[in-house]
């Protein structure tokens, strides 16, 4: 390779480095090295694009000096490097603004909202997903995939009742008593009907505000997909062709399909069936109030299984009109349920078909509810409520709802427990729904029986539910130890699992807050002469010859004030954890781990080197990692600190899988108690005369206020993250969370965040194939000079390396059909990356070591020194037999794409330091035929004083000069003649 600072006419560059920032959202003028008014844009707009240089730089007089080091980054110095950075972290993290503040504070609450929604669609990426045939379809079908939808349907009714809960339980039932009101609700709600007689009305314009928060939700994500779905829909249209060949290739990777990134996976089919289903839930919950709020008996589920009890035909017979709306509102939400278990369709017709019937469900659905409100408007309430003389205190149907989703989310999350097993995983939701029915038979029968008076003991229903959770879990964990690919899959195969439950404990965690939070604001007094106790009397105080009989606190629905607590014992569970590995890893004597060499350009001086040399080398050796006394220096302390803390960091797996664990045992301990016990009981229950469930009644009513503060502080940590970023409107909430979660396509929730990737992927890959020449792409894109000796390096950091991965499989799907020869022209460096470590594990359908082409990757140890002790003492066994363990089901892998003259030579560089949180090595810690994996400087490299480098600033450091000029000589070294071409590898 020539001197990059040689004199003499450059020549006309040849080569694109193309950077791409990780998930920090890296500014384009700070990957470049400079400030922002030395760079231009080479095709961007307000959410991300490509810039590059304004000018070529000129050689530094003193190449020894710190500013000249601070201008080694500009690689193009050699004249045949064109460089460009590509910005995508607005794509995601854009969070919308419409002027007002309020308006603004509402976009960032229903962002934090969408959460759980992002998660269950990661969890559908954890299934093993197969291709029968190749087409390009086909990948939609496996184990997991209906449930995946289900529960994204549940997910949407449980915000739903939420909603429901504090509009039309706390305001619209509690809230209202005939002599007083919340003193904390604005003075627009005495507008509304105060009295038993006028609660039908009161209900009804109450629930058009649900159905106003939900449309907003969904426009809310809408809006912000819209903006890809146009290059996505364009994308589509260009690789039709490149289709056509894939489909010959059955074990092709899923990102090198053509159908991966040009069809949206949740579409408008999807979506009504969510609405429709919302609004089938509102209706069906105003409707059954309707009916039986007049007969005190049938204000308790329990009062329709018993004799003496609720006349469920009498009541449906009395109000004809309601029972209609009702019955036609549950068989909406019964069809959109079936319907959603159901949207795999393959042809272009049964999508027709599949939109058509959503859209009449909605529009059913709609209809009856309209009818409702009206019919509700035009009668005033008259004749109901209140007729047997029972003041109405709660919402009837939502005092079972809540508890009954949560029970059927739970379901799901145990049920992905089977979904990575091949032969079995199709059936994974039978033993679940069969221990819930149980457990919620149990809950019921105990539900009726006298509570306080007499011991209650479990009820056989109930041990039985619990026994068959427990043989599932079992059947699990040996369906997991037989498959031996499982140990390099994220908690051995249980992804799907964690996943769920994560997105289930994240949506109960949200909606506790928003209960909780709007209980507290109801019922603090105000300075107000007419307010007793929290209440607004409404006949004045003085006059009033006996104070209102008035409750101290709102009642919450036992499903929420249970897991109140449940959170709280979760948080004691991962702080003990948490602090058990910190001790480990911070107790006793540093043990020194393996550190990769580092290499530099050519010409380096000794003191640059001087610089970036490792001051604490690590060694593999018997006892591995043996302590170390020898760390002496200030320095070195440092590097010791740094390297510790990254290795506490990469625990993070483990510690998610115990909070999974914990979550799920905590969710299933509270659908259990919450079914055998009516809302607001838990308090009278006395221990030692209602047996095991006095014991949980007292912990509950003794833990219930240091949960409140709990929560309390939540609440207050996420009302600080939306106020804060009002100020920065542009921007959602928790950023970095979103770059992850958002990088696949939507696939389980139409209410998920938008892909960011639908726009990046085809827009890096059609900048790779505009600069190779032309043939490659549409005949739209403009011409560039086609000489084969044009070559793309793609440089990228972090979840950058995620979209480098993704562009490269996008390039080789993109080509197959046309006679251009990108082979050996493209090379990839990557730093910080967690491919491996973290993505081939989670994902191994779609990122799996077979995928990437590099070793299979145990998971961290919890309480290790090193976390990744067994994969580094594996990866130095002489023989691996261990790498025959691993399934290989899909080719080429990237290294075999990347290969340029040599499939055992990589044009692949990856750079790691022990140093950096959450980077890791691409193949192995072994360095010995390692052709990838090269170690970066422990130094920070634009400090001016010595400082441990982390997770940033690889693009700046003598390393990345070297790697970036190593891939360059494998794709133009000796052995490659320039304009020849050679076939793609066969897949398999």
């Amino acid at each position: 390779m020539p001197d990059r600072r040689s004199a003499g006419v450059a020549p006309k560059p040849h080569i694109l480095e193309l950077r791409i920032h990780g998930i920090a959202n890296t500014p384009p003028e700070v990957m470049l090295g400079v400030s922002r008014d030395e760079i231009t844009s080479a095709g961007s707009d307000e959410l991300g694009g490509f810039w590059r240089y304004k000018n070529k730089p000129g050689p530094p007089e003193d190449t020894d000096s710190f500013a000249a080091r601070e201008q080694l980054h500009r690689t193009d110095l050699d004249p045949r490097i064109h460089t460009e950075a590509y910005s995508w972290g607005n794509m995601v993290r854009s969070g919308g603004t419409f002027g007002s503040a309020v308006v603004t504070v509402l976009i960032q609450i229903g962002w934090f909202l969408t959460l759980p929604f992002a998660l269950c669609n990661v969890a559908y990426w954890t299934r093993r997903i197969t291709r029968k045939g190749g087409s390009d379809h086909e990948w939609l079908s496996g184990a997991g995939a209906a449930t995946v939808r289900l529960f994204a349907l549940g997910l949407t009714l449980l915000l739903t009742s939420s909603l429901a809960t504090i509009l039309l339980d706390f305001i619209g039932t509690q809230c209202y008593r005939p002599d007083a009101m919340c003193a904390n609700l604005p003075g627009i709600f005495q507008l509304l009907p105060r009295d038993a007689e006028g609660r039908p009305l009161r209900l009804a314009a109450l629930s058009v505000i649900i159905v106003l928060a939900i449309l907003l939700l969904f426009l809310l994500t809408r809006s912000s997909r819209l903006r890809y779905e146009a290059n996505l829909r364009s994308w589509a249209a260009d690789t039709r062709d490149a289709g056509e060949v894939a489909r010959a290739k059955t074990e092709l990777p899923l990102l090198a399909t053509s159908g991966f990134w040009s069809s949206a996976r949740v579409g408008p089919t999807s979506e009504r069936l969510h609405l429709a289903a919302s609004l089938a839930l509102i209706v069906s919950l105003l409707a059954w109030d309707r009916i039986f709020t007049a007969d005190a008996a049938c204000h308790e589920l329990v009062g329709f299984f018993s004799s003496s009890g609720c006349s469920a035909t009498g009541m449906l017979a009395a109000s004809p009109r309601e029972s209609w709306i009702l019955g036609i509102a549950a068989a909406v939400l019964l069809l959109a349920t079936v319907l959603t278990g159901f949207t795999t369709a393959k042809s272009p017709k049964r999508i027709r078909v599949g939109r058509i019937v959503a859209a009449v469900l909605l529009l059913v659905v709609a209809a009856d509810y309209a009818v409702y409100v009206i019919a509700t408007g035009l009668s005033g309430g008259e004749g109901t409520g209140g007729e047997s003389g029972t003041p109405v205190t709660a919402f009837l149907g939502l005092t079972v709802v809540p508890t009954v989703l949560v029970a059927l989310l739970a379901v799901g999350c145990v049920a992905a427990l089977w979904w990575r097993d091949p032969r079995f995983g199709r059936w994974a939701i039978i033993l679940p729904l069969l221990a819930m029915a149980f457990i919620t038979y149990g809950g019921l029968a105990q539900r009726a029986g006298p509570l306080p008076q007499n011991a209650v003991d479990l009820h056989w229903a109930i041990q039985v539910g619990i026994g068959l959770l427990a043989v599932h879990v079992v059947i699990a964990v040996i369906l997991a130890r037989r498959r031996t690919s499982s140990r390099y899959e994220a908690w051995h195969g249980f992804g799907g699992a964690v996943a769920l439950t994560l997105s289930l404990t994240s949506a109960l965690l949200l909606t506790c807050l928003l209960v909780f939070g709007v209980r507290t604001w109801l019922t603090p007094p105000v300075d107000s002469s007419k307010v007793v106790d929290n209440w607004r009397i409404f006949a004045d105080p003085s006059s009033t010859p006996a104070r209102p009989d008035l409750p101290e606190q709102l009642t919450i629905p036992a499903v929420f004030e249970s897991y109140g607590v449940a959170v709280l014992a979760i948080l004691v569970v991962i702080a003990i954890v948490a602090t058990a590995a910190a001790i480990r890893q911070w107790w006793g004597p540093y043990r020194r781990l393996t550190t990769p060499t580092i290499t530099f350009p050519e010409g380096t001086s000794k003191r640059q080197e001087s610089y970036d040399e490792i001051l604490v080398p690590g060694t593999f050796g018997p006892g591995y990692p043996v302590p170390d006394r020898g760390v002496t220096t200030p320095t070195e302390r440092e590097v010791e600190a740094g390297r510790r803390f990254a290795a506490f960091a990469q625990r993070g797996e483990a510690i998610g899988g115990v909070l999974a664990l914990t979550s799920l045992l905590a969710i299933a301990f509270v659908v259990t108690l919450s079914f055998m016990v009516p809302d607001g009981a838990l308090a009278g229950l006395e221990p030692g005369k209602a047996g095991f469930l006095g014991d949980i009644a007292q912990t509950v009513d003794l833990l219930d206020g240091v949960a409140l503060a709990v929560m309390t502080a939540i609440a207050a940590v996420a009302t600080a993250l939306v106020i804060g970023n009002v100020t920065s409107p542009k921007e959602r909430p928790l950023g970095l969370l979103w770059d992850i979660l958002c990088f696949f396509p939507r696939a389980a929730h139409p209410l998920a965040p938008p892909c960011y990737s639908e726009r990046t992927v085809p827009e890096l890959t059609t900048r790779v194939l505009e600069w190779l020449g032309p043939g490659t792409v549409s005949p739209r894109l403009p011409l560039n000079d086609p000489a084969p000796s044009r070559k793309v390096v793609i440089t990228a950091h972090s979840m950058g390396g995620v979209l480098a991965s993704a562009t490269v499989f996008a390039v080789l799907n993109r080509t197959e059909p046309v006679a251009v020869d990108v082979w050996g022209r493209l090379g990839l460096v990557t730093f910080g990356i967690q491919l491996r470590a973290y993505f081939s594990r989670f994902f191994p359908d779609v990122l799996g070591p077979d995928v990437l082409g590099v070793q299979p990757c145990r998971g961290p140890g919890l309480f290790s020194h090193d976390p990744w002790h067994r994969q580094v003492v594996a990866e130095h066994e002489p023989d691996r037999e261990w790498l025959a363990e691993y399934e290989q089901r899909f080719g080429p892998g990237m290294r075999e794409i990347l290969a340029s003259r040599d499939p055992v030579l990589p044009a692949w560089v990856s750079l790691w330091r022990r140093t950096d949180f959450i980077g890791f090595p691409a193949t192995s810690y072994n360095e010995a035929d390692n052709p990838i994996d090269r170690g970066a400087t422990e130094s920070e490299p634009r400090s001016y004083l010595w400082k441990v480098a982390t997770h940033s600033d690889y693009q700046f450091t003598l390393q990345y000069v070297a790697g970036l000029q190593e891939v360059i000589d494998r794709l133009e070294g000796p052995g490659r003649t320039e304009g020849t071409t050679r076939a793609a590898p066969e897949s398999g």
